[in-house]
């Protein structure tokens, strides 16, 4: 499919989607990953049932890990339990 790309902002948009294919396509190909789920931080909010400040707040203090693609920030749901997890010793509130 081709697609007229007029916008910085649609060629990073662009740029983000391929890499976040190509991410999940290497991890899904890798045997000894589990599967991987990419979500966006309105996602992770509802999941963990937290505020967007404390997600903030959370990121800057790197107690959970995140991807950025451009300005653009993704979470492997499954690397955030764990790190979760990890952090409050083995149980997550």
């Amino acid at each position: 499919m081709l697609q007229l790309i007029t916008t910085q902002e649609e060629l990073q948009s662009t740029i983000n989607d391929a890499i976040l294919q190509a991410y999940k396509k290497l991890s899904l190909t890798n045997p000894q990953q589990d599967e991987v789920e990419i979500i966006d931080g309105k996602e992770l909010i509802k999941r963990l049932n937290i505020s967007e400040p404390t997600l903030i707040r959370w990121r800057k203090k790197s107690k959970i890990p995140f991807l950025q693609l451009g300005t653009s920030l993704r979470y492997d749901w499954r690397k955030v339990l764990n790190s979760l997890e990890h952090k409050n010793g083995g149980s997550r509130k």
